[in-house]
């Protein structure tokens, strides 16, 4: 793979998002940016063109994640990967609504996202 795959992180905790994004530089993705929230999440997108999103399901601000993914999805196909720290079935269903990639519990390990983006990366 000549070109980094692009990954934005949309995370609104500061100690995850830069977890995240160290984990993903160190295994040589190239982290887009960081989005705090749904609406920040959606013009990062249409600007970046990501290939994939990681994005937590609870965020702050007027917007959640999952509302964020499908106005994103609306106008691109861009592959998402949910994180969350709530396992509760409220949310498991809500991200149903959208078309996602996998849905993760956090904490977020380097083995989970090594396995993870070799699956959906390739």
């Amino acid at each position: 793979m000549d070109q980094k795959y692009k990954i934005l992180v949309v995370e609104d905790d500061y100690l995850q998002s830069y977890t995240l994004k160290i984990l993903l530089e160190s295994l040589n993705y190239n982290v887009l940016g960081i989005a705090i929230s749904g609406e920040k999440a959606i013009e990062v997108a249409a600007e970046t063109k990501p290939d994939l999103i990681i994005m937590d399901i609870t965020l702050k601000g007027e917007m959640d994640g999952v509302e964020a993914a499908k106005i994103i999805q609306e106008t691109s196909d861009i592959p998402i990967i949910y994180v969350t720290g709530n396992s509760n079935d409220f949310y498991r269903k809500k991200a149903k609504e959208t078309n996602f990639q996998e849905y993760l519990i956090k904490p977020v390990t380097k083995q989970m996202l090594t396995e993870l983006l070799a699956k959906h990366c390739a």
